[in-house]
C-alpha cells in the first residue's frame, strides 16, 4: 500500500503541478488575447492614421501641383510686366526726345516769328519813308516846275 499511497502522492503532485501548470497557461493564454486584442485596436489605429496621412499626401500633393502651376502663371506675368515696362520705358524716351524736339522747333519758329514780324515793320517803315521822300521828290519836282 505504501507503494500505493506513495504513487498516489506522486500522481497528486503531478496533478497539482499539472493544475497549476494549466492555471497559469490559462492566465498565459488570456493575457496573450488581452495583448492580441490590444494590438489590433492598435493596428486599427494605425491603419486609420495611415489613411489620414495617405488623404493628407494627396491634398498637399494637389495643393503643391496647384502652386507650382500658380508660380508658372506668376513667371508668366512678370515676364509679360517686364516686357511691358521696358516697352513703356522705351516708348516715354521717345516721347521725351520728341518733345525736346518739338520744343527746339517750337523756339525756332518763335524767334522766326519774331524776325520775321521785325522785317515787317522795318519793311512798312521803309514805305513810310520811301513813300515820304517820293512825296518829297513830287514836291520839289512840282516847285521847281511852277518856276
Amino acid at each position: 500500500m505504501l507503494s500505493s499511497e506513495t504513487s498516489n502522492s506522486k500522481l497528486h503532485t503531478e496533478l497539482a503541478k499539472l493544475q497549476v501548470s494549466l492555471k497559469n497557461l490559462q492566465l498565459q493564454e488570456e493575457l496573450l488575447r488581452r495583448d492580441n486584442s490590444e494590438l489590433q485596436k492598435q493596428l486599427e489605429i494605425c491603419e486609420n492614421q495611415k489613411l489620414a496621412v495617405k488623404s493628407d499626401l494627396d491634398t498637399m500633393q494637389s495643393v503643391h501641383s496647384a502652386l507650382l502651376t500658380d508660380h508658372d502663371r506668376l513667371q508668366t506675368l512678370h515676364d509679360m510686366l517686364t516686357s511691358d515696362y521696358d516697352r513703356a520705358k522705351y516708348d516715354n524716351s521717345q516721347l521725351k526726345l520728341r518733345l525736346k524736339n518739338h520744343k527746339s522747333t517750337t523756339e525756332e519758329v518763335t524767334m522766326l516769328r519774331c524776325e520775321n514780324d521785325r522785317e515787317k515793320r522795318h519793311g512798312e517803315e521803309l514805305k513810310a519813308v520811301i513813300a515820304d521822300e517820293k512825296d518829297r521828290f513830287e514836291i520839289a519836282t512840282r516847285t521847281l516846275q511852277n518856276d
